[in-house]
């Protein structure tokens, strides 16, 4: 019982200097001020009321995780089938 309490205090001592020399924090910044730039937002797009706007982003500003393959955007291929019956007589 005394060898290992000898072993577990020199660990202990070591395992607790280094986890309070994680958690030192400098009472001061080391730069003062901002140290990165801010964006500069951009105009809002207006509505012109109408289905579609001319400032909509590709994909209407989103990416769904699960998508059909409808065409949907400015660009998409449609096709079209037509399909007549005709009776003469």
């Amino acid at each position: 019982m005394q060898k290992y309490a000898l072993h577990a205090y020199p660990v202990m001592a070591l395992m607790v200097a280094t986890l309070t020399g994680c958690a030192w924090i400098p009472a001061k910044p080391l730069v003062q001020g901002a140290t990165t730039a801010q964006p500069i937002p951009g105009p809002v797009p207006v509505a012109n009321g109408s289905i579609f706007q001319s400032a909509q982003p590709i994909n209407y500003g989103y990416q769904p995780l699960f998508e059909d393959r409808r065409p949907r955007n400015i660009g998409d291929t449609l096709t079209i089938v037509l399909q007549e019956n005709v009776s003469a007589s």
